[in-house]
């Protein structure tokens, strides 16, 4: 079984708060900088020339742009690359590149796949309200899975705990309750199943865990339908 990392969020701030001060710093403006779309257009603003470089975004809409950036400095490049630009415009980015080399491509969320990985489950825990991973006698907590808004699934889980939702640095944003949720299942009073789609996700959702009384499909399930 895996053992839980601790995501050191505010280590993250931090760094996001010193990249957004040389930014700028950079481009000579005080402006509130909202993560990832504004740094990508403050760093395209910043004025002082250099080579021409392309910023390429592909959207789920099926669009796509180019963003051209001048500098000089490899710096500013490494800055661009250290992002993830998962939205931008309103837009879910599925493809972001630098020059024609890729940095950012969520991972594909297959189809009628079951997206638990029975292999690094967590025996004796389960997902509590503030979506922490409890010591619970019995029951197996998921790792964290890939899931997305726009999207729908279906899911098995304990009827009495809670499925997370997290962010991409794994940052807990909301839960949902499995008992006002899902349906009891009709041999298994302490298994629920239900649907996820439209506003149960958050906007921002990147993973989500779950749990059940064993982990296999008819206890601890996430099959994404459409």
């Amino acid at each position: 079984m895996a053992i839980d990392k601790a995501v050191d969020s505010a280590q993250l701030d931090a760094d996001l708060a010193s990249v957004a001060n040389a930014i700028r710093t950079k481009g000579g403006t005080s402006a509130q900088l909202a993560f990832p779309a504004d740094y990508i257009t403050a760093i395209a603003a910043i004025s002082g020339g250099g080579t021409p470089h392309i910023i390429h975004l592909e959207f789920a809409d099926n669009t796509d742009t180019n963003i051209e950036v001048d500098y000089d400095d490899s710096w500013v490049g490494s800055l661009i690359t250290s992002t993830e630009p998962t939205s931008y415009g309103s837009k879910t980015v599925t493809l972001a590149q630098l020059d024609g080399v890729t940095w950012y491509q969520p991972q594909i969320i297959p189809l009628n796949t079951e997206l638990i990985d029975y292999m690094e489950c967590y025996r004796d825990k389960s997902i509590n309200s503030s979506g922490e991973a409890v010591t619970t006698e019995w029951y197996y907590a998921s790792d964290f899975t890939p899931i997305a808004a726009g999207m729908t699934f279906s899911y098995t889980a304990s009827l009495w705990h809670y499925i997370g939702f997290y962010d991409s640095g794994q940052n807990v944003i909301s839960t949902l309750y499995v008992y006002s949720d899902g349906t009891p299942d009709p041999s298994d009073s302490n298994t629920g199943h239900g649907t996820l789609s439209g506003s149960k996700i958050p906007a921002n959702a990147a993973y989500a865990r779950l749990c059940g009384t064993w982990y296999d499909s008819a206890h601890l399930s996430l099959v994404r339908t459409a």
